[in-house]
């Protein structure tokens, strides 16, 4: 089930998380985040600000005896109309993923690297695989579909 809502910061799926979430009983909790709050959508975020959040999701789901997923943030390209670097540098999603990484090393999360499977040789994300350098397009989505299959099939081993 997909509890995604488009244009989320971190702050605001958290307050979600019991709803929308947990009141389910999912055996497992994949949660792609950050993108939204390196980008201020919903003002200044430092980055303690957004791992607090997901490591506070985090929790919750473990506690809940939800196993936890961990995507990395997708890499933007500037290689569309609409310039992402601006908005979403670069260094700042290289930043969170280690974070993201470390995090899920201490915690025995499982990560679901879509950084990795989407990202070319610049950092970008592959050319072709948005329309808009930000939201991956068909293309993308076939990348991201067996990186998540694949992080799902080793939680719940």
């Amino acid at each position: 089930m997909n509890r995604g809502i488009s244009g989320q910061t971190t702050a605001q799926m958290l307050v979600r998380m019991m709803p929308d979430v947990l009141a389910h009983n999912p055996a497992a909790f994949i949660l792609l985040a950050g993108t939204n709050d390196i980008a201020r959508n919903a003002g200044p975020q430092t980055l303690d600000m957004i791992t607090a959040n997901i490591q506070a999701m985090s929790e919750l789901a473990r506690a809940h005896n939800v196993k936890v997923i961990l995507c990395t943030v997708m890499p933007i390209s500037d290689y569309t109309s609409r310039v992402q670097s601006p908005r979403r540098p670069p260094a700042d999603i290289l930043a969170l993923n280690q974070w993201i990484k470390d995090y899920a090393a201490r915690t025995g999360a499982t990560i679901a690297d879509y950084y990795a499977a989407t990202a070319d040789d610049k950092g970008f994300l592959k050319e072709g695989y948005s329309g808009d350098g930000l939201h991956p397009n068909v293309k993308g989505y076939e990348l991201m579909a067996p990186v998540a299959q694949a992080a799902i099939d080793k939680a719940l081993r």
